[in-house]
């Protein structure tokens, strides 16, 4: 009898410390969704981009998710979407500054709600 049965794949287990899972904060991208566009300055139907390091498939943190109206996200010719790793010197933004300034205001302003 053979060892491995063609039809049963054989399973990997995981060596190693365990996954980091995506970070959820609702609160956050409300936040976020009232910011105005980081390209254009508007504040209509502005959605949470998420811009930060993710891998295939994958979606990354709440916390690097970044203000964008529809046009420079997703359907317009210059968008995030479109031109991807192009977008941000494109634009003559840094993404990392960006993240990292917005996560900064959001803590300053939690802060002064509490």
């Amino acid at each position: 009898m053979p060892l491995f049965s063609p039809r049963c794949p054989v399973r990997k287990i995981r060596v190693g410390p365990p996954r980091k899972g995506r970070v959820h904060d609702e609160e956050y991208l409300a936040w976020i969704r009232k910011q105005p566009c980081i390209c254009c300055g508007t504040r209509r139907y502005v959605e949470a981009a998420h811009v930060g390091m993710r891998g295939l498939g994958m979606k990354c943190s709440d916390y690097e998710a970044l203000p964008l109206c529809p046009a420079h996200h997703v359907q317009g010719p210059e968008s995030q979407h479109v031109l991807q790793k192009r977008f941000w010197p494109h634009w003559g933004l840094d993404r990392l500054k960006l993240i990292a300034g917005f996560a900064r205001r959001h803590e300053k302003e939690k802060g002064k709600a509490a």
